[in-house]
This record gives C-alpha cells, sequence and structure tokens, in this order.
C-alpha cells in the first residue's frame, strides 16, 4: 500500500514538472537563476548602507535643524515662483500615476507577467514587496517625526498626512527601483538594455519626487529622505529574492528543461554548463551499461546447470 501511495505521488510530481516544462519550453536561461556574487552583494550593501544614512542624517536635520533643512524655502519659493498651470496638470499626472494604488496596481501586472515568462514567484513579487514595505516605512516615519508640511496658500492639491518623508517619493523610489531591477535579471541579457531599465526607473521616481515640490506639498528634504528610504529598501528586497530564487532552482539540469537549443547556453557563458552535462550523460552511460552487464551475468548464472 505504501509502495503504491509512492508511486502515485512520483507520477503526481512528474506530471507537474512536465506541465512546468511544458510551459517555459523554448524560454533562455535566466541571469537570476545563479546566486549573486560577492562583488555584487557588496556593492548592494554599501549603497543601501549609504541611502540609509542619507535618510537618517536628513532626520536628524529634521529634529535638531541645518544641513540639508536649511535650502527647503529657498526651493520651494523657486518651485512655487516657475510653476505654470500646464506645469501643474503635469505634477498632478505624475503624482496620480506616482501614488500608492496605481503603482500596486502595475507591480502586480509586472509580476503576473513575469511569472508567465516561467521567472521565480519570489523575484515576480519583488516590487509588490518593496512598494509595499516602502509604504509601511514613509507611514510609520511620518507618525514619527511628525513634520508640517509646507504653508497651505502654496498647495496646489489636498493632502493630510504628515511631511516627512514623502510617500510618493518613498514609494516611487520602492516600486520603480525594484521594478527596474527585477527586469534587469530577468529579462535584459545586454548591458545597454540592463542600464537604461535602471536608468528609466531612477528617472520615472525622480519625475515623481519634483511634482510633489511642484504641487508645492513638501520640502526639498522630504523628497530626498524619501528617495534614500525608498532605493534602500528596494535593493534590500531585490537582493534577498534574488538569493532566495537561485536557491530554489536545482543546479544540474538537463538540455531538454532549458528549452529547444538552449543545452549550451548560461549567464556566465555555457561552456562549463555544456561540459557538466556531457560528463553526466556520459556517466550515466556508463552506469546503464555496467547494469546491463550484471544483468546478464546474472541469467547466465542461473540458466548455468549444477555440477554438483
Amino acid at each position: 500500500m505504501q509502495e503504491q501511495h509512492s508511486a502515485r505521488q512520483a507520477s503526481q510530481d512528474d506530471a507537474a514538472a512536465a506541465h512546468t516544462s511544458t510551459r517555459c519550453a523554448g524560454v533562455a536561461p535566466l541571469s537570476a537563476e545563479l546566486p549573486p556574487s560577492r562583488r555584487t552583494v557588496a556593492v548592494a550593501a554599501v549603497l543601501v548602507s549609504a541611502n540609509l544614512l542619507l535618510f537618517l542624517s536628513i532626520a536628524e536635520d529634521v529634529l535638531h535643524g541645518g544641513g540639508v533643512i536649511s535650502h527647503d524655502q529657498a526651493v520651494l519659493a523657486w518651485f512655487v515662483e516657475h510653476r505654470t498651470d500646464r506645469l501643474v496638470t503635469a505634477a498632478k499626472l505624475v503624482s496620480t500615476i506616482g501614488s500608492f494604488v496605481s503603482l500596486l496596481i502595475i507591480a502586480v501586472l509586472i509580476g503576473i507577467w513575469l511569472w508567465r515568462r516561467c521567472s521565480d514567484v519570489l523575484l515576480a513579487a519583488a516590487p509588490v514587496v518593496s512598494l509595499t514595505l516602502s509604504s509601511l516605512a514613509s507611514t510609520t516615519a511620518k507618525s514619527l517625526f511628525g513634520r508640517e508640511r509646507p504653508p497651505v496658500s502654496v498647495h496646489a492639491t489636498t493632502v493630510t498626512l504628515a511631511a516627512f518623508p514623502s510617500g510618493h517619493a518613498t514609494d516611487a523610489a520602492g516600486f520603480f527601483l525594484a521594478a527596474s531591477l527585477t527586469l534587469t535579471l530577468t529579462v535584459a541579457r545586454r548591458r545597454s538594455v540592463q542600464a537604461l531599465l535602471i536608468g528609466t526607473g531612477l528617472v520615472f521616481a525622480a519625475l515623481v519626487g519634483v511634482s510633489r515640490l511642484v504641487l508645492g506639498v513638501h520640502w526639498l528634504s522630504d523628497v530626498v529622505a524619501g528617495w534614500a528610504l525608498g532605493s534602500a529598501i528596494a535593493i534590500t528586497v531585490v537582493m534577498i529574492l534574488w538569493h532566495a530564487a537561485a536557491g530554489r532552482r536545482p543546479r544540474d539540469r538537463s538540455p531538454s528543461d532549458r528549452g529547444p537549443g538552449m543545452a549550451n547556453t548560461s549567464p556566465s557563458g555555457g561552456e562549463g554548463d555544456a561540459q557538466n552535462e556531457h560528463d553526466i550523460h556520459r556517466a550515466e552511460r556508463g552506469r546503464l551499461v555496467n547494469e546491463g552487464g550484471d544483468r546478464e551475468r546474472h541469467q547466465q548464472d542461473q540458466t548455468r546447470p549444477d555440477r554438483d
């Protein structure tokens, strides 16, 4: 009974693996299949530390004065003086796109699209996770610092929560940077495309932050702190989920698992993987030949007449 249950479970596992292989057939192996290198981890740690230090430095300035907040009044006055009706309309549109609800919808759509492209579900969820954590972090910080916003007389839109840090800037940095990094790992292969994706994510995050200055609802320090906090969260989330996703993948995969024409390709060049697969198949053929020879000798021993 136990053997039948084990056989039935094995059959179900094979069917599930075959379904996944069929759905993902023809998709080239992605660079995210390999865990991040030590150099990548080191660079990410430096970037996260730098952003956190920047956020903490601005937070200290908010509490005790001086530093970057000494330029808040002048920067706000410049934006208010130079904004036009068209610029305000554009800023409202950008802020609407950069709101949490809008970004969450985009993040979910990106996650579904990546999953359908056979990306690991952990990496596909990175934009959603990063956006959610960024929103929670900014909301918590707002309640802790309770900083007042610029005067209502310069507001071009309605706002409710405290000023520091900018929720729009934090959410935008957390989402756009996480999304661009995730797409870089799972879709782009050329360095130029990867740089374009990351640059585009940074530009969108910057536009959302600047829109809050144009609308006169945030100080410059609020926006910069939001960018720093969201960036730190995005890099941390992507690195953790990248490492977890790579650890879930089997190390040795046959050419059929990689899809047609993908046997000799890999993010690191492919020649080493092809040689390893060749050695594995050769060892497997040797094992089968040995088992066949042993089986044939056993049959001959059983048919040989007993001389005793």
